[in-house]
């Protein structure tokens, strides 16, 4: 695999382009420009947002590297690096709650109630505190929200096959596509086709071809070479999915070791999107990623969990899962239990 690459490298390189650092014109916020020296690419990505701590220090000056890398940590909305600076840490300081646990099973059937009435067709507001009314919240279940039903959909057919590698191939293309309109207008064949791939998504009439606005996908690394979300998306995914399904088999059902093995290859400085890519699995492969298995904490959940840690008197984030686990459980029996009283 990493020989195919090297191949395409040397070929571009023939065609007398540059080949230090590969960046293509996507929705991720570069210039048209293909391929660029090291000199034009720092002149070219001054202006910028860097939108990967990588790629900035492999062309701009210590400095400038350093006062980029603090600017992506600070603005980045995702990530599970310990060392990332977390802009909602303090999200809750100030706020008092008498009972957490009460007030997150509240927050949950207040936001169910929420997606059913709307579901149901009843008209707004579908709530009657102002906070829903105004405000927009994740489902609280993830395989409510559009995209993750747009996913699933869309590897449906790969589901079917029984092929694990075309399976965590359509996965990773889908999130990093993540977005509906393109996945409802596409058909998984296509993604052994790169060309044609992505010929039909930069020719789609509703760009850019994936949502930039759920969590960053950065470019990828692999040899020393960056990829940028287009063409990590059709020209990489093809050649790396047996490497992925390999590395990711072999975690022993654990999305976090999957992840890291995953982003391992990839060379992420943010690995939410692969995240998310080897969870998904779950769903149709649980001897491959166990749907029980922890979760890394997401930066906008730190806050909250916090909070439930010393409310609980419990050591990490893990543990206390595990108790609203269970506390969960055990609410649901009783309010069974007092249904069939009440009956």
């Amino acid at each position: 695999m990493r020989d195919t690459l090297r191949r395409r490298q040397a070929e571009d390189d023939r065609w007398g382009r540059a080949a230090a650092v590969h960046i293509r014109s996507t929705c991720d916020g570069y210039d048209g420009a293909a391929w660029r020296t090291d000199a034009a690419l720092t002149r070219t990505l001054k202006p910028w947002r860097i939108t990967s701590p990588g790629l900035a220090s492999a062309a701009l000056s210590d400095a400038d590297a350093a006062e980029n890398s603090e600017r992506h940590a600070a603005s980045s909305p995702l990530s599970f690096s310990e060392n990332m600076y977390n802009p909602y840490a303090a999200a809750l300081e100030g706020l008092e709650f008498d009972d957490p646990v009460a007030s997150f099973f509240d927050f949950c059937r207040e936001r169910e109630k929420v997606r059913q009435q709307r579901e149901r067709g009843a008209e707004p507001p579908w709530s009657d505190d102002p906070i829903f009314q105004n405000a927009r919240f994740l489902n609280v279940f993830r395989e409510d929200d559009r995209g993750t039903k747009a996913i699933l959909k869309f590897v449906g057919p790969l589901v079917e096959k029984g092929d694990l590698t075309a399976l965590v191939h359509g996965l990773f293309f889908a999130r990093w596509c993540n977005k509906q309109a393109t996945l409802d207008a596409l058909t998984p064949d296509l993604l052994l086709q790169p060309e044609k791939l992505k010929e039909v998504l930069e020719s789609l009439p509703d760009q850019p071809w994936c949502n930039v606005a759920a969590y960053p996908v950065e470019p990828v690394s692999v040899d020393g070479v960056l990829y940028s979300r287009l063409d990590t998306a059709t020209f990489l995914f093809p050649l790396l999915a047996p490497e992925l399904t390999k590395a990711i088999a072999g975690a022993g059902g654990s999305v976090i070791c999957g992840a890291r093995a995953a982003n391992a290859i990839l060379g992420m400085e943010n690995d939410f999107a692969v995240f998310m890519a080897v969870m998904d699995i779950a769903w149709f492969r649980p001897e491959v990623i166990d749907p029980a298995s922890h979760v890394p904490t997401g930066i906008g959940a730190v806050a909250f969990l916090d909070i439930l840690q010393r409310h609980l008197h419990l050591e990490t984030h893990q543990q206390t899962s595990e108790r609203m686990i269970a506390l969960q459980a055990g609410r649901l029996l009783a309010r069974g239990q007092a249904s069939i009283s009440a009956d």
